[in-house]
């Protein structure tokens, strides 16, 4: 039941940073109009500030492996995992994923 209830606030955190990474970009593309530069902006301060945020709430759950019952320690590992883990998704797939889709990522913007 624990890893139920957070593992679906942890998507929710998850889909943050994806939500936040795409308003960011689209934001930045209004100013520059070029997809090259919109994701090279990306990668200084929005990036930074998704890799600190994922990085301390994943620290945050990692105490729970030192518990010593072991649903604690599976949603620990559980959930440090799904934060490292969207974290380099949204980094690494969502930009790529922006480039192949940017008629439709970028419209209206």
């Amino acid at each position: 039941m624990p890893i139920a209830v957070l593992s679906a606030l942890t998507l929710g955190l998850s889909v943050d940073f994806a939500i936040h990474f795409l308003a960011r970009a689209r934001e930045i593309y209004k100013e520059t109009g070029s997809v090259p530069e919109t994701l090279d902006a990306m990668f200084d301060e929005p990036a930074s500030a998704i890799t600190r945020n994922a990085l301390v709430i994943a620290l945050g759950f990692t105490p729970l492996l030192l518990a010593p019952l072991v649903p604690y320690i599976t949603v620990g590992v559980f959930l440090a995992s799904i934060m490292a883990v969207s974290a380099l998704v949204t980094l690494l797939v969502l930009p790529s994923a922006m480039v192949f889709l940017k008629r439709w990522v970028f419209k209206g913007a």
